[in-house]
């Protein structure tokens, strides 16, 4: 990388923090990340845009598996995102696993498919093992239902026995999910960033963190992103997907303020739910056209039957 381009990488992509300190919430007594530290479920916005470097990640020791995810979720998105944090337990032998879940396409159901990339070996893992997704400061955890709940963060980070049972009692199994084979692997062609909490693989390269960059200048310039190794635009399909958001909203040209945009909502439970609540048109617009879709196919497939 050249001079100018590392200097860009240094200074300019200083971008996507909360104003004022962000608090850590590092896990006692549970799965350790790079270097044998607990792992921070807290997700900055510049965390968000890529995948936290695990020991398990480095390890290829990661299990991934597909599915939708309700948009409840989206109550917490912002310009870039790609990431959640979740939590899984082991029914049998309270095991636990940090899971980082990645938004990687659509269904033709309209539906958002995101990955699961749990840190463990698939061996370790139990067609009943649940997950409950974490919210981005550890107040809510939500279901794969999109059921959401309240939760205490102090006792999660710090008590093992909360979190099983919180797991246990309220999260999603997944362990029976499919399979997403070679997920890890172009994970980990990605751009590889370092930032204050550590190293995240991101699959957006420079043109793409300006434009984020430009959506949301009032993120400030407290926290820096550096580039480690090469510096590309990615062609990986979850780039692709996250670059049509990019495009989606530039093309609003709203103003935006902290980790999304002024809104006169109260709050992003609020948010959340309206999502939810227009999604289901789109849903039912996308089901609508692919039962025309297939009723078309099969009218042509009888039509050269006859023939």
């Amino acid at each position: 990388m050249d001079t100018t381009r590392r200097v860009f990488c240094m200074q300019t992509l200083a971008i996507l923090i909360l104003g004022g300190c962000a608090p850590k919430l590092l896990i006692k007594d549970g799965p350790m990340s790079k270097g044998e530290k607990p792992i921070d479920i807290m997700v900055r916005p510049h965390q968000s845009l890529g995948v936290q470097v695990t020991s398990a990640i480095l390890a290829g020791e990661v299990t991934v598996f597909e599915g939708p995810l309700p948009d409840e979720i989206l109550g917490e998105e912002y310009p870039g995102r790609i990431r959640w944090d979740g939590w899984a337990v082991n029914e049998s032998n309270d095991k636990e696993f940090f899971v980082q879940i990645v938004r990687i396409g659509i269904y033709r159901t309209g539906e958002f498919m995101y990955a699961f990339m749990v840190d463990g070996k698939k061996s370790e893992l139990e067609a009943g093992t649940k997950v409950l997704e974490l919210s981005s400061v550890g107040e809510y955890v939500s279901n794969l239902a999109g059921d959401t709940y309240r939760m205490d963060r102090n006792k999660f980070i710090s008590e093992k026995a909360y979190r099983r049972e919180l797991v246990r009692q309220l999260g999603s199994p997944i362990g029976a999910r499919k399979e997403i084979a070679g997920f890890l692997e172009t994970v980990k062609s990605w751009n590889r960033y370092q930032i204050k909490e550590g190293e995240i693989y991101c699959p957006y390269g420079e043109a793409d963190l300006k434009r984020i960059a430009r959506i949301n200048p009032s993120y400030g310039l407290g926290e820096k992103i550096i580039a480690k190794g090469h510096m590309t635009i990615s062609t990986s399909p979850v780039a692709t997907v996250a670059s049509i958001a990019l495009a989606v909203i530039e093309g609003m040209r709203a103003p935006t303020e902290g980790w999304d945009y002024t809104s006169q909502l109260p709050n992003r439970e609020t948010m959340a739910a309206i999502i939810s609540y227009v999604g289901t048109f789109r849903l039912a617009l996308i089901k609508q056209l692919n039962e025309e879709s297939a009723q078309l196919r099969a009218e042509n497939t009888k039509g050269e039957v006859r023939k």
